[in-house]
C-alpha cells in the first residue's frame, strides 16, 4: 500500500525534541506522571499533523487520541508505537512519524523506549483504509527485524515515506 497519499514529508520530523520525564532516572513513573508525558508527545504529533490541513479542531484532536491511549497503549514494542484514532476531528485518513533519536518512555508492551511514532488518524467512517494500514502498520513492524535501525539511519523525511512505502507493497 502507497502511504504518499496520508503521509507527506511536512508531517514527518526526524528529530522529535520530547521534554524530559518528571521522575529521575531509575525510578519508576506513578500513573499521572507517565499519562502526563505520554499527553505531550501526542501534543506534539497532533501539531505534526495540523499543518495537513484535514485537522479540524487540535484541541479535541488529542482528547481523542489520549483518550485512545488510556484504553490500551499503543506503544507496540521493539521501539515503535502507533498512535491511532477514528475521529470527528479530522475530514479524511492522514499520518505523521515523529522519530525520537534518543529513546522516550511510551509505556509499551515490552517496557522499552519508543524511537518510532507512527500517528495515524481517520473520520469514524473510514473503517476499511483505517484498520488495513493500521493492520499492515503492525506487522511491518513486527517482521522487519532492522525496521527501527532503518528509520533512525532516514536522512530524509522523503527516505522515512519511501521506506514505509517500499516495506508495504
Amino acid at each position: 500500500m502507497k502511504l504518499h497519499r496520508f503521509l507527506r514529508e511536512p508531517l514527518v520530523e526526524l528529530d522529535l525534541q520530547v521534554a524530559p520525564p518528571e521522575w529521575e532516572p531509575g525510578e519508576e513513573p506513578s500513573r499521572a506522571q507517565l499519562r502526563r508525558h505520554k499527553e505531550g508527545i501526542l501534543q506534539q504529533l497532533v501539531e505534526l499533523l495540523d499543518p495537513s490541513g484535514q485537522v479540524v479542531q487540535k484541541r479535541r484532536l488529542l482528547r481523542d487520541l489520549v483518550h485512545r491511549e488510556r484504553k490500551a497503549t499503543t506503544g507496540i514494542g521493539l521501539g515503535i508505537a502507533i498512535p491511532h484514532v477514528r475521529t470527528q476531528q479530522v475530514r479524511s485518513l492522514v499520518m505523521a512519524v515523529a522519530i525520537s533519536r534518543v529513546g522516550v518512555e511510551f509505556d509499551a508492551v515490552d517496557a522499552e523506549p519508543v524511537q518510532i511514532f507512527i500517528a495515524t488518524v481517520a473520520p469514524p467512517y473510514d473503517d476499511r483504509v483505517y484498520l488495513k494500514i493500521y493492520r499492515a502498520l503492525g506487522e511491518l513492524a513486527l517482521s522487519v527485524p532492522d525496521l527501527k535501525e532503518r528509520f533512525l539511519a532516514a536522512d530524509s523525511a522523503g527516505e522515512v515515506i519511501r521506506l514505509l512505502d517500499g516495506e508495504l507493497d
